[in-house]
């Protein structure tokens, strides 16, 4: 029998057929858009998934970058802190120095010690008890000579800076100036041009060096000149 015939014949089982194979059909069409669509998705999530983790890596990225950084930083500051340090001890040390120098300093030498032995001798020969004082001798040793300040030129913002080293030059070397002339006279070889020709006398009054004035209103007196 030919299928035009067995068609012909049977038209109920041949159209159970084709709506089951239409019913599958579309069963596996519909099966295809699902898969088709969670494949769509999963790309979707893949895809995303992509984009944090670029965006992790470049945070890490910059985290490191500041870490590297605040490192550095922190590097440098403990270096500054550490040349700070050094500079506080020399400073200190230089400052310690200088006050050691500027104070005078007596050396005294002991008498030499007789020996026992020669203390009879000597007190047959004397006809007298040995007598056993000491002789000792000092020298005195000044103190180290700062260096002369600039020559006041009568400059007012140069008066502080003036008024200043003079006072720590005659404080520090004051063995070398124990006179209030000797002071004065200082004082006066340390200025120039106008400050020194106001303080010439002059018939109208006495100078701000009147040789009466202590080195101190001496010093107050170019201050005000």
């Amino acid at each position: 029998m030919s299928f035009a015939e067995h068609a012909r014949d049977h038209p109920d089982q041949w159209f159970e057929y084709c709506h089951r194979a239409y019913d599958y059909i579309e069963s596996i069409q519909s099966d295809a858009a699902n898969a088709r669509e969670r494949v769509d998705q999963a790309e979707l999530q893949l895809q995303a998934a992509k984009i944090e983790i670029t965006r992790l890596t470049n945070e890490l990225a910059a985290a490191e970058r500041d870490r590297l950084r605040d490192a550095a930083v922190l590097e440098y500051q403990k270096k500054l802190y550490d040349e700070a340090q050094q500079t506080i001890a020399r400073t200190e040390a230089a400052r310690m120095r200088a006050v050691e120098l500027a104070i005078p300093m007596v050396n005294t030498v002991p008498a030499p010690a007789l020996e026992p032995a020669a203390e009879p001798a000597i007190a047959a020969v004397m006809g007298a008890p040995p007598s056993l004082t000491p002789e000792s001798s000092g020298s005195h040793v000044r103190s180290e000579r700062l260096p002369d300040p600039d020559k006041f030129e009568g400059e007012r913002k140069d008066l502080r800076r003036f008024v200043s080293q003079v006072k720590e030059k005659l404080n520090i070397n004051r063995d070398r100036y124990p006179t209030p002339q000797s002071r004065m006279t200082y004082v006066t070889n340390r200025l120039k041009g106008v400050p020194y020709a106001q303080i010439l006398p002059t018939p109208r009054g006495r100078s701000i060096f009147d040789r009466s004035l202590s080195p101190e209103d001496s010093v107050k007196g170019v201050s005000l000149a």
